[in-house]
């Protein structure tokens, strides 16, 4: 018996549980390849059969740790992170090897879905080639800067983005079809494609959830890594990454942080806020300004925000005509002098 027939047929003994690593089930895919007790099972049964065990693959509690240890990392070192939300499926690393026709990109060690750095450069470089023109084309200063060249690494440290273990217990791996109606056009072309045709149905795997994008650069040019994250969201959003994009899989956006938020609400209330004050005719600022004044008084809003809402009022007594009037007054004053704060 040779040395490999021994190994198949010990690994052939492992039964499926949903404590396996993902990666190495798939990897090391023997069933019905060639056992005698099972070359009767269909090699296409088979392949159904291992999609069908990997989708019920659980998080390994392990990877928790790690996860959380990768941020601190990353966070020591300066890195800008965002959340990733996949708005469907995805599918990177579709025609990798496998035993498989087709593959995905899952961890080595610990078989999750993850996005290659390699990758979302990859896609951010070439929106800003195609779509941004001038300096972004490849070639051009910005892009050089931002992604290299063949001399220059460039500026920016794409990492691989990790899946966010939050409120997961299975692997967010889904089973999939796609089915070849025209295999001979399709593969070598050797044959032209015919009503008659059988359609071949391949399985394979695609994946949702939430991973952690982290950009990072040189101390001192941080701003560069906000103008990158701009345009891997364009891409994300417009072209998807991975595989079968043009099928809507690979569709994916930035979620906003609980600052971004907050900022927004406030940019509501002080628009809000100045909407009113512009619609208040001049004829009524003498008799309805100071309920703006108390109204900006009782702001809990930030300094830049009431610094805004200060000017308004201070705009809205000008076009009235009211400054002469006004300007001894303490609300007034108080106003003009929260303005010139630093």
């Amino acid at each position: 018996m040779s040395r490999q027939t021994s190994r198949r047929q010990s690994l052939s003994e492992i039964s499926f549980t949903t404590d396996v690593n993902a990666s190495l089930w798939l990897d090391k895919f023997i069933e019905g390849h060639d056992t005698e007790e099972t070359r009767e099972i269909s090699a296409e049964t088979c392949k159904q059969k291992l999609i069908s065990e990997l989708v019920k693959v659980k998080l390994p509690e392990v990877y928790r740790a790690k996860f959380a240890s990768w941020k601190s990392v990353l966070e020591e070192v300066g890195a800008k992170c965002r959340v990733l939300k996949v708005d469907d499926r995805m599918i990177v690393g579709l025609g990798g090897e496998s035993v498989l026709e087709t593959s995905i990109v899952l961890h080595r060690v610990y078989g999750v879905p993850f996005i290659p750095g390699s990758a979302l450069k990859g896609l951010a470089a070439s929106y800003a080639h195609r779509k941004l023109g001038g300096k972004w084309k490849r070639g051009g200063e910005f892009h050089n800067l931002v992604f290299g060249s063949q001399d220059f690494a460039g500026l920016v440290t794409f990492h691989d983005a990790l899946l966010v273990p939050d409120g997961i217990e299975t692997l967010p791996l889904h089973r999939e079809i796609m089915t070849v109606h025209h295999a001979g056009y399709y593969g070598d072309g050797s044959e032209a494609p015919a009503d008659w045709d059988s359609p071949n149905p391949i399985p394979f795997v695609s994946a949702s959830g939430r991973y952690l994008v982290a950009l990072s650069c040189e101390e001192g040019i941080e701003r560069i890594l906000e103008r990158t994250f701009e345009i891997l969201a364009l891409a994300l959003a417009e072209d998807g990454i991975g595989a079968k994009t043009s099928s809507g899989y690979g569709r994916a956006c930035f979620e906003r942080s609980e600052a971004e938020i907050m900022a927004e609400k406030e940019n509501s209330q002080v628009e809000n806020f100045i909407n009113r004050l512009t619609a208040l005719r001049n004829q009524d600022v003498a008799g309805q300004i100071n309920a703006f004044y108390q109204e900006w008084k009782n702001s809990s809003l930030s300094t830049a925000s009431k610094k805004r809402m200060a000017q308004a009022i201070i705009d809205k007594v000008r076009a009235a005509g009211r400054e002469k009037q006004s300007k001894e007054k303490a609300w007034y004053q108080e106003l003009c002098a929260f303005n010139k704060q630093d």
